[in-house]
């Protein structure tokens, strides 16, 4: 399979990722055992009782591609006292290629340029994919009231209750995460 054939397939397997690995409210996070197949994970993910951070993401999505054969591993970045961020780099045809299936994005450029330009100061936008979904399980004893508050007014839709978790339908992207996360505060201070 050439290079552009197998980009796209990579990009369909995080689309699917970013759908199947809902993201869910601290209490309600799921330890991934990167042993298990990605059929596994899914279906454990697809009871509704719990989620992912962006570590699970980068984790399913390494799986998916590695039981596929191809060469991945997860890069973990950001603050370790604060907040973290891990993304899937894959390598195809010799290129490392950089997928974020926590917020279904992807770079154009290999993981050693991102490096260089970050060092350099210089800005590299993501190729985010808007037409999926995800779902957030929110644990409303455990959730922020603001952060109820924003996901019954920003989610495109609420689906039924599943064992005391609200689920709402949403595109989750960096400003889903901003609204919802009370990390990022503490983020921001380590800066």
């Amino acid at each position: 399979m050439g290079g552009r054939s197998l980009s796209r397939k990579v990009r369909r397997l995080r689309r699917r990722v970013y759908r199947e690995t809902p993201v869910a409210t601290w209490n309600h996070v799921a330890e991934l055992d990167c042993g298990s197949p990605y059929d596994e994970l899914a279906e454990m993910l697809e009871s509704g009782e719990c989620g992912v951070r962006s570590g699970g993401a980068a984790l399913a999505l390494w799986r998916v591609v590695t039981d596929r054969g191809l060469r991945a591993w997860c890069y973990d970045f950001g603050f370790p006292e604060s907040l973290t961020h891990m993304v899937t780099v894959v390598e195809v045809d010799g290129t490392l290629e950089v997928h974020d299936a926590f917020f279904n994005l992807s770079y154009p450029v290999g993981f050693h340029v991102l490096l260089d330009c970050l060092r350099g100061e210089v800005a590299v936008a993501a190729d985010l994919e808007r037409r999926d979904r995800k779902v957030y399980l929110a644990d409303p004893a455990f959730e922020p009231e603001t952060t109820m508050r924003w996901l019954e007014a920003h989610a495109d839709r609420e689906l039924a209750p599943r064992n005391g978790l609200r689920r709402f339908e949403l595109l989750w992207d960096w400003s889903a995460f901003a609204r919802t996360s009370a990390e990022l505060d503490t983020a921001y201070r380590d800066l």
